[in-house]
């Protein structure tokens, strides 16, 4: 009796140490003070492989403290472990390697925040099953850790997976789950045509989809609170650049492959006209930044009235107006409206020297454009000026 007396105290103090431990890395998280964050979950999951054997990973794991267990036996186990008892509230492998993995982001740590993050997937889908939520946002944070790395074909695929499992889900939850799975469905998919976006594959049909259903949800909730946000602006804008790169790609002599898209559908979605020219994709484009510069410029408003067009070029209220000027600018210098692309040229050029230093590789774009144009229609002078000051970014 003795003995379990004792037993249960001690493993009462192993649980107070795990859960010290853990709590202690949340308040080090919320206060963003993640490298002491990443030292007490560290210390937690020490605690969990020591105080609580079981299918814990111990030696196997991706994180610093079990990459330092040198001590641990190498020999191989063919004896089926037992399977881990949880308590109620008691802090698990899974979210400890999370918790890490999101510290290791903020630390701009991407690769090893997707070790963690793979490690907590292992965990999570043993645990919750499959088709988890836990299992979806896990996938959705790793896809951001390639994405920070420039790999959006591993970006692309961790989203798709995790939009496969958000589609899986009741659609007769509470409202308020219901809305939130929406929302998470809905920047799901932004993020997918964004890697596509990223990879240059304009003419395909997903692209143009994601774009579309992800703006219809942005809209909805939009609406419904009395108010634009960013993530319609950002979806009427990626909407600009595919239509503008499309066009740019019919005007070389490309053309729409026929088994990319299928045009009844998205004519009658209103995404693209059939048969569409390089004039209409350009006018396409030209109308999405339209109306993304109006959400940008209207994302503080609370007021469902249509906000007045404001030009670009005189107070700079949201740093995205900056590209969307130039965006205008390459639109507009396509379609031949010489005077007006100059014009936009000019204002992106000051608004991105407000927005980042004035020598920043997006001002060199907008000045060499602006040089070639001056060049197209004869102003040699001022073209060269130009090409000096984007020569002497770019050197």
């Amino acid at each position: 009796a003795m003995t379990n007396v004792l037993g249960k105290r001690l493993l009462n103090e192993e649980h107070m140490r795990l859960d010290s431990a853990f709590n202690l890395g949340l308040i080090a998280m919320y206060f963003g003070e993640h490298r002491e964050a990443i030292v007490y979950l560290e210390q937690a999951l020490r605690t969990l492989w020591t105080a609580f054997p079981g299918d814990s990973s111990g030696e196997s794991s991706d994180s610093d403290a079990s990459s330092s267990n040198v001590s641990a036996d190498s020999s191989t186990d063919m004896r089926q472990k037992p399977k881990k008892q949880y308590a109620e509230g008691q802090a698990e492998e899974g979210i400890l390697y999370h918790a890490l993995a999101i510290c290791h982001t903020a630390r701009s740590d991407d690769d090893r925040a997707i070790r963690c993050h793979i490690t907590a997937l292992r965990y999570y889908r043993k645990r919750f099953g499959m088709l988890s939520l836990v299992v979806s946002g896990a996938l959705y944070d790793c896809a951001t850790n390639y994405w920070n790395l420039c790999d959006f074909d591993r970006a692309e695929d961790f989203w798709a997976d995790c939009l496969r499992i958000l589609l899986s889900q009741d659609s007769g939850k509470a409202a308020v789950l219901q809305n939130t799975l929406e929302m998470n469905i809905a920047r799901t998919l932004y993020n997918i045509a964004a890697t596509k976006i990223c990879k240059g594959e304009y003419f395909n049909q997903y692209s143009l989809t994601c774009l579309h259903d992800s703006l219809t949800i942005f809209r909805k909730r939009s609406k419904e609170a009395d108010r634009f946000s960013e993530e319609v602006a950002h979806a009427y804008f990626n909407l600009a650049l595919v239509h503008y790169y499309r066009g740019v790609q019919m005007m070389k002599g490309k053309h729409i492959p026929e088994d990319s898209q299928d045009l009844d559908v998205l004519s009658t979605a209103g995404i693209y006209p059939k048969d569409p020219s390089h004039v209409e994709a350009f006018k396409l484009a030209l109308s999405c930044v339209d109306d993304a510069l109006s959400a940008y410029l209207s994302g503080d408003s609370t007021s469902t009235e249509i906000v007045p067009q404001v030009h670009v070029g005189q107070n700079l209220q949201h740093p995205m107006q900056a590209h969307v000027s130039l965006l205008t600018g390459h639109i507009n210098n396509a379609l031949g409206s010489a005077t007006q692309a100059a014009w936009n040229y000019k204002t992106s050029i000051r608004l991105l020297n407000k927005v980042y230093s004035p020598k920043n590789l997006y001002s060199a774009s907008a000045l060499y454009e602006l040089g070639s144009l001056l060049i197209r229609i004869g102003d040699t002078n001022d073209a060269l000026k130009y090409f000096e000051e984007c020569l002497s970014i770019r050197l």
